[in-house]
């Protein structure tokens, strides 16, 4: 039999982890490179520059424990961090 606290674990992988906190940027770019935008055109949306849009999605894929845009994605998804 399994115990009910390792069925819950089974279930959502992410219970018993810290939970993850983003910046108010941090998340801002990761919302639209949920809705698609590559880093060029978050270039042209935000006004921010190139290194600080690669700082900021370095620092997302870091705290989401990812190594691309998409995996970020459904990460933040999972853990409700965006819709």
């Amino acid at each position: 039999m399994i115990h009910w606290l390792a069925m819950k674990t089974l279930d959502n992988p992410f219970i018993g982890q810290k939970p993850v906190k983003l910046s108010k940027q941090q998340k801002s770019v990761l919302e639209l490179l949920a809705k698609g935008y590559k880093n060029a055109k978050i270039v042209d949306m935000t006004g921010l520059s190139i290194n600080t849009i690669r700082y900021h999605t370095k620092i997302v894929y870091r705290k989401l424990d990812v190594s691309n845009a998409m995996d970020a994605v459904l990460r933040a998804r999972e853990l409700g961090l965006i819709e």
